[in-house]
């Protein structure tokens, strides 16, 4: 799934936001199977495009880095994870009804949620190729 950066090796806590924000997404989102019209509850069970792969990996590191301390810090005050941390950030820069605002992590929850939001809402869908793409 990191293929396109084997060249740049990242590290661990990125790679775990970036996880976390990938598994939210695919869990949070639903679709419509292109071939069979079923109306998917989740898309935990098709890949990302390298498409996707490549605009999630683009926007989790600019997140990450811009607000590393501030994550780290809660990481450590609220015994959580950088898993966590990303699986947030898909949730509040998508308006969902969950994120970083309701954590209990109090003013720095909040300039989490106003960062977050600052990134436009992607829409997930199932492509032809049954890998998922967003617009």
């Amino acid at each position: 799934m990191l293929d396109f950066l084997q060249f740049d090796p990242p590290d661990a806590e990125l790679v775990d936001f970036y996880r976390g924000y990938l598994i939210c997404a695919t869990w949070a989102t639903g679709s419509t199977h292109p071939f069979s019209g079923e109306l998917l509850e989740s898309l935990v069970e098709f890949e990302p495009s390298p498409a996707f792969q490549q605009q999630a990996w683009a926007d989790c590191k600019a997140f990450w880095q811009t607000h590393f301390a501030r994550m780290q810090n809660l990481c450590i005050k609220h015994y959580t994870d950088w898993v966590q941390m990303g699986h947030d950030f898909w949730l509040t820069r998508n308006g969902h009804g969950s994120g970083f605002w309701d954590r209990g992590y109090g003013s720095e929850g909040q300039l989490l949620t106003q960062a977050a939001e600052q990134y436009s809402e992607i829409h997930l869908y199932l492509g032809d190729d049954l890998l998922i793409y967003g617009e």
